[in-house]
């Protein structure tokens, strides 16, 4: 008998007759072993042929990984080089001698907003870092979301006069509130109104309507912002909200920009828990960007009045007039404009070039607040807090100060509050900012020696 369990073949069969009897013997060769290693040979193959697609979509993926990040880098060479060339060309400009004071005021304004272009090009990239790495801070208040729209609103009106496009609002909240980050929110709104607005044609019409929704029995704040421009392909909604995306990423677009402002308003919504959606009916139709952000259970009655709030934070021109400042800066042109910033606000300055100096002056000098670089040569503006903070009282080891730097990742900022700064600000900085941020300084030293 041939086992149930041998894979068998019959080789060959012969008949054997004895008197009366046909006998049949039959020649049976195992081929298990054989069948076995048939099928582990072709399990094998099947794994390789696995693998090697596997292998082939990776490199696939490689090169389009790759390609994009080539894309990004000379975008953002582009995109950073563009506000450059109109920096140093005006400043060059401006140098010449019979300039038409029209022509220097034009160059002026040139000048900032292509600063301003670029530090937030900058703030974006940071801003994408921290999301990806689960540090970008949220502070979540009760907040009406109609203040952070409007002021997000008033931002931009003077871009949108640039290409006399009309921003149109319709708030249409009870008492709503939610639960989110103001400086956040109004982050989100800037960028999908600045996207608006690139993609508008000239003399176009943007509407921003804020409204209470239910969704899926869920009570929602809803923040539409609608342009009636360029409109987005069908094929190229999916991909609207991912990092570096582009419908057109090619030398000859027409609008500028990364492609993160998009990305930043997904994760910025997520991370106050809610939700982004984009429509379009095709290239011609426009478009309508949707966040929904989640009411707070509880209904808070009178919140702050938001043109008084607004009123509250437009704060005038500092005045720091009988405040003696140090600042702490290693490149001449930045110590310059530090320099004319502070004193064109009635402070008198203390300029030290290096840490060493600034040691060396601190104790005769007696400044009210200090202004310091953490990068320089040498030793650097952490090392110099720390051994301030080492004097006494009496030697002004607990002057209130300031830590001025390009370095601004969340670390950054950690590193030198630990070290003894109290308070920082990234490079490159609003003059009105500065200001206001050393009169703060001055004024809470002052109320806490009072005390």
């Amino acid at each position: 008998m041939v086992s149930e369990r041998m894979v068998a073949k019959f080789r060959s069969i012969t008949p054997i007759i004895t008197g009366s009897e046909t006998r049949v013997t039959a020649i049976i060769r195992d081929i298990s072993e054989t069948k076995k290693l048939s099928n582990e040979r072709k399990t094998l193959l099947d794994q390789e042929k696995t693998s090697r697609a596997i292998a082939d979509q990776a490199l696939v993926d490689a090169e389009s990984a790759n390609a994009t990040k080539d894309i990004f880098l000379a975008t953002l060479s582009h995109e950073l080089r563009t506000p450059l060339t109109s920096i140093l060309s005006y400043a060059q400009l401006l140098q010449r001698e019979k300039i038409d004071p029209d022509k220097i005021k034009r160059g002026l304004q040139t000048i900032e907003k292509s600063a301003k272009t670029q530090g937030q090009l900058i703030d974006d990239l940071l801003d994408i870092s921290r999301i990806q790495s689960g540090k970008l801070s949220i502070s979540f208040t009760d907040i009406d979301p109609i203040e952070p729209v409007n002021m997000a609103i008033e931002a931009v009106r003077p871009l949108a006069e640039q290409k006399q496009v009309t921003i149109e609002s319709e708030m249409k909240l009870n008492s709503e509130i939610i639960r989110g980050d103001v400086e956040r929110l109004q982050q989100i709104v800037w960028n999908l109104l600045t996207n608006a607005i690139k993609f508008s044609t000239d003399g176009g019409k943007i509407n921003v309507r804020v409204e209470p929704v239910v969704v899926n029995d869920k009570k929602f704040v809803s923040i539409k912002v609608i342009d009636y421009g360029k409109g987005i392909k069908a094929d190229f909604l999916p991909k609207l909200f991912e990092r570096f995306s582009q419908a057109d990423s090619s030398s000859v677009r027409a609008h500028g920009g990364l492609g993160l402002g998009l990305a930043l308003v997904r994760d910025l919504t997520r991370l106050q828990d809610g939700i982004v959606r984009a429509e379009s009916e095709g290239l011609g139709k426009g478009s309508t960007f949707t966040v929904y952000l989640p009411v707070k259970g509880a209904v808070v009655g009178a919140l702050n009045d938001p043109a008084k709030r607004k009123a509250e934070l437009e704060i005038e021109r500092p005045n720091l007039s009988g405040l003696c400042v140090m600042i702490v800066e290693d490149d001449p042109s930045t110590m310059e404009a530090l320099n004319e910033t502070l004193t064109s606000f009635g402070a008198k300055t203390i300029q030290c070039g290096n840490v060493s100096a600034a040691l060396n002056s601190f104790a005769k000098a007696k400044p009210d607040v200090l202004v310091s670089d953490i990068a320089m040569p040498g030793e650097d503006g952490i090392g110099l807090i720390r051994k301030i903070r080492e004097l006494s009282h009496q030697q002004n080891g607990d002057i209130p100060s300031l830590a001025l730097t390009a370095y601004a990742k969340e670390d950054d900022i950690r590193n030198a509050l630990s070290a003894g700064f109290t308070s920082h600000m990234a490079k490159p900085f609003d003059t009105l900012q500065l200001g206001r941020a050393v009169l703060k300084l001055a004024k809470a030293d002052h109320e806490k020696r009072s005390k």
